[in-house]
């Protein structure tokens, strides 16, 4: 019995010693939320990303905890190396910021849609010199050419598009749908403005972490999590 009580306190420092504060990484998360990907107040543990992190770095040795800032200071504090992962923007998102910069494998995929009030749906062949109302801290494809209108959340992009405040704004498809149905906003999505294959950004000071958590990927999604976790919460 003594034999089996050092066994097993051995083993439980071997756990906490692989899960020590080396293998402790912090990813930000918006602190308004944008469900179904994350919630803000009274649910702060309902979401996408709760549920697939929580799958996807069980796979991993690493410990994930958040924290929840504003979008432009997830992007600062990662640049101040006071978190450890972002998501889950692609490369080309953060031209400036490759010298500090590792990206996982693809995670997922997503769909950013032009929004209009209703009514006012049009193909749009060029945004230039229109104004986009967008997610302040957000890159977008052809931000350069058009007028950004920075806002806080998708919820407050698609009110000012409701209201014709702005002509159109761009929102992540997931979003709009959920927010459109829960909060009976009078717009409607247009065309496509970019689909993208999601990955984690990874700072570089973890580039040894990298190949772990790429496993972990390949894992999960041959498993069906991303689709599953996703598909429980489009479908409510």
């Amino acid at each position: 019995m003594k034999a089996f009580l050092i066994l097993t306190l051995c083993f439980l420092c071997m756990k906490a010693v692989g899960r020590g504060a080396n293998n402790e990484l912090v990813m930000a998360l918006p602190v308004q939320g944008n469900p179904p990907y994350s919630f803000a107040g009274e649910h702060p543990n309902k979401g996408v990303y709760k549920e697939l992190f929580g799958r996807l770095f069980n796979e991993t040795p690493f410990e994930l905890s958040y924290v929840y800032l504003s979008n432009p200071r997830i992007r600062s504090n990662f640049s101040e190396e006071k978190i450890d992962v972002e998501c889950c923007p692609i490369e080309a998102w953060r031209v400036n910021e490759q010298d500090i910069s590792l990206y996982t494998e693809p995670l997922f995929s997503t769909r950013d849609m032009l929004v209009f009030a209703d009514g006012q749906k049009k193909v749009v062949h060029s945004l230039s010199g229109m104004q986009v109302a967008v997610i302040a801290g957000y890159g977008y494809k052809d931000d350069h050419l058009f007028e950004r209108l920075d806002v806080t959340s998708e919820l407050l992009i698609l009110k000012l598009v409701a209201s014709g405040r702005v002509p159109v704004g761009i929102v992540d498809e997931q979003i709009a749908n959920y927010l459109i149905k829960s909060h009976q906003l009078s717009v409607e999505l247009g065309q496509v403005h970019e689909a993208v294959e999601r990955p984690l950004r990874l700072h570089l000071k973890h580039k040894d972490k990298l190949a772990e958590i790429n496993r972990a990927i390949r894992k999960v999604k041959a498993q069906g999590v991303v689709e599953k976790v996703l598909g429980d919460y489009v479908n409510q």
